[in-house]
C-alpha cells in the first residue's frame, strides 16, 4: 500500500490524518511514517494546519507549494529561534563550547 494513493491533489482536497487513519487503517505514527518517507524520496507531500482545508495534500500548483515551503520555513525559523536561549546556556555552561 502507498499512502501517496490516499492522497488528494489540491490544498482543497486536503485530508486529514485521521481521515488516513479510516482509510488505511494505519495508527498515526504509521501514516506520519509513509509521509515523512515518500517526502524523503523526493514526492511533494504539502500540509496545512489552518482549520478548514487543513491536512495533507499533493500540490494542484506551484502556488500551492510555494505556500507549503513559506509555511515549513516560518515554523523552522520560529523553532531556531526558541532554542537560542538554550544554545547560549549550554555554551555558557561548558565555557564557550556549543556542544
Amino acid at each position: 500500500m502507498n499512502i501517496i494513493d490516499f492522497i488528494p491533489k489540491g490544498r482543497k482536497n486536503a485530508v486529514t490524518t485521521e481521515e488516513l487513519k479510516a482509510i488505511t487503517g494505519f495508527d498515526v505514527r504509521t501514516i506520519r511514517q509513509h509521509i515523512a518517507n515518500a517526502r524523503l524520496k523526493g514526492t511533494v507531500i504539502c500540509s496545512s494546519l489552518k482549520s478548514e482545508g487543513g491536512g495533507y495534500f499533493l500540490p494542484e500548483s506551484p502556488d500551492e507549494a510555494l505556500e507549503y515551503v513559506r509555511t515549513e520555513q516560518n515554523r523552522i525559523e520560529s523553532a531556531n529561534m526558541a532554542l537560542q536561549g538554550t544554545v547560549k546556556y549550554i555554551s555558557e555552561q561548558n565555557g564557550g563550547d556549543t556542544y
